[in-house]
């Protein structure tokens, strides 16, 4: 499999086993989604979920680029 196909993968697992702390989180504040900026442990469990997106962004991005190969 090449790099950015395993990225790609990576980063979906990431985002899929980043939603549950992330809504987590948001359930937990009384503002929802907007006051994670002001909680460090909530902005700890979003991690996961922004790291995941970042990868597999990076990765399809680099996948439609013309004339690159792995």
């Amino acid at each position: 499999m090449e790099s950015r196909g395993v990225f790609a993968w990576l980063g979906l697992a990431l985002m899929v086993a980043g939603v549950i702390p992330a809504l987590w989180a948001a359930g937990e504040l009384s503002q929802g989604l907007i006051e994670l900026p002001r909680h460090w442990w909530s902005a700890l469990a979003t991690m996961p979920l922004a790291l995941g997106m970042v990868l597999t962004t990076a990765a399809l991005l680099r996948a439609r680029r013309p004339g690159r190969h792995a």
